[in-house]
């Protein structure tokens, strides 16, 4: 494979990542669920601050950014493995792939047992059909 080319996943080799990536992406979603929850602290943190005139605690911020860091490692080694990541929370992921000619996506979500699903580059989600 050339630099900066895609690779194309057979399905089977997309099934054969599927381990590695519910781990990583089950550990992506929980990271995005506690960056939410610190995220709302930090905003009413902010609204009180403004309100009162106090000073903000440094803590807060800190444990945004450690999982800020977390996540992007996340997001980096579902692309380092070649797929690309559509949606974090319901861990949709696509695996550039090849089909008649053309060049496809192989999609699947965090929830299904196996890569069932392919849609055109163009249409997303929504365009999904079974293999």
């Amino acid at each position: 494979m050339l630099r900066g080319m895609p690779r194309f996943f057979t399905v089977e080799e997309a099934n054969a990542l599927l381990p590695e990536l519910r781990e990583t992406l089950t550990q992506l979603r929980e990271t995005v669920d506690r960056l939410q929850q610190v995220e709302a602290e930090v905003s009413a943190l902010r609204w009180k601050a403004r309100g009162n005139g106090h000073n903000i605690p440094d803590e807060p911020f800190e444990r945004r950014r450690v999982l800020r860091e977390a996540a992007h490692r996340h997001i980096r080694r579902v692309q380092e493995l070649g797929c690309e990541l559509k949606d974090p929370r319901t861990g949709l992921v696509d695996f550039p792939s090849r089909r008649e000619s053309q060049n496809i996506y192989l999609c699947w979500k965090l929830d299904e047992a196996e890569v069932s699903f392919w849609h055109p580059t163009d249409v997303g989600f929504a365009g999904r059909q079974p293999l």
